[in-house]
């Protein structure tokens, strides 16, 4: 019936002595519309990176019997280093003092808080409703109007039947709520540990 449709009331209604009430129109809340947003491109980069080895070095590589070398194409950018796994704190000794711990992977623990509406604001509704005296309403008996503020009463007429009655917006206006929530929470944690205790390399000690 809200939408104009002519409907015809039930026999209860139909007589002289009873009126036709329409209920105070109410404003439903509004409900969060939640598109899946679209996958990320997400690449794994890591910015500095370390190679460890085993083995047992050549003997009289170097001119020190107690030290070990690095071919002169590879000393670029790289350092002798002892590997420590896995986590906890870790002294280096004197001739490998500086520390860098590595990572061999990361896990994505971001997420979005629920998305959420507040109640709805500037929201204005009425309704006209008549009644009419033939089945097809077309004979307007009596008029009566319904808002958010106030049921909708209209008197029936003495000798007056309505056999029809309609209920017409007036005024729709639907308002609006105030979103919250879709915040980022979380964050990226590495994973897979390792210490590596490094000689300084040449040109890095001041």
């Amino acid at each position: 019936m809200l939408n104009g449709t002519c409907v015809v009331p039930s026999d209860a209604l139909v007589n002289d002595q009873q009126s036709l009430v329409l209920g105070a129109t109410r404003v439903t809340p509004c409900e969060a519309s939640i598109e899946p947003p679209p996958v990320p491109q997400f690449s794994l980069r890591w910015y500095r990176s370390g190679l460890a080895c085993g083995g047992i070095p050549e003997k009289r590589t170097c001119a020190s019997p107690s030290k070990t070398c690095v071919s002169p194409d590879q000393e670029h950018g790289f350092a002798q280093c002892i590997m420590h796994l896995g986590e906890g704190e870790v002294t280096c000794p004197e001739d490998y003092p500086e520390d860098v711990v590595l990572y061999d992977g990361m896990r994505d623990e971001r997420h979005c808080t629920p998305c959420e509406c507040g109640p709805p604001t500037g929201s204005e509704c009425s309704l006209a409703l008549l009644s009419f005296r033939d089945g097809a309403c077309g004979e307007l008996i009596t008029a009566g109007t319904a808002s958010s503020h106030a049921p909708g009463c209209v008197a029936a007429k003495p000798g007056e039947t309505p056999k029809s009655m309609r209920a017409i917006w007036q005024v729709n206006q639907p308002g609006s709520c105030e979103p919250s929530g879709g915040e980022l929470r979380g964050e990226i944690v590495l994973t897979g540990p390792s210490t590596f205790c490094c000689q300084t390399r040449p040109g890095e000690n001041g």
